[in-house]
Order: structure tokens, then C-alpha cells, then sequence
């Protein structure tokens, strides 16, 4: 995982890259204005993150097992 600066001006703002298997980018707004809420969605998104990975790795660990999500039949 790595921040990547992509210029020093406010309208090139900072990226989240991940890459591995699943590539993922986070580009920021250029609108300074817009960077409050931007922030606030990073950090619901990872607190989203850590709900994800604890459901992946119990599915793995069970395999076929229920997860309590209601949404699968079984």
C-alpha cells in the first residue's frame, strides 16, 4: 500500500494506491472545500474495511458455514 504524491499544487492531490490481487485507488477531490467530507469517508471506510476482512477470514475458516448475514440460503 502506498500514498503517492502526484504534485505539490492542491488541485494534484495525494492517492491511496493498493495492489496485490485486488488493485485499488483513492483519488481525493481537487476542491480543498470537499476534503473535510473526503476525510470522513476514509475513515468510515476503514472501519467498513476491518468489518470486511473479519467476514472474509471467518468464511474462509468455515467454508460453506453461516455468517449470520440472513442473506444466503443453507
Amino acid at each position: 500500500m502506498t500514498v503517492e504524491e502526484t504534485g505539490p499544487h492542491p488541485a494534484s492531490p495525494p492517492m491511496l494506491v493498493v495492489t496485490g490481487e485486488t488493485v485499488v485507488s483513492l483519488a481525493v477531490p481537487e476542491d480543498l472545500g470537499k476534503w473535510p467530507a473526503c476525510v470522513a469517508f476514509l475513515l468510515r471506510l476503514r472501519d467498513g474495511v476491518d468489518d470486511l476482512a473479519a467476514l472474509l477470514t471467518a468464511r474462509v475458516a468455515v467454508p460453506g458455514g453461516r455468517d449470520g448475514d440472513g442473506d444466503r440460503e443453507g
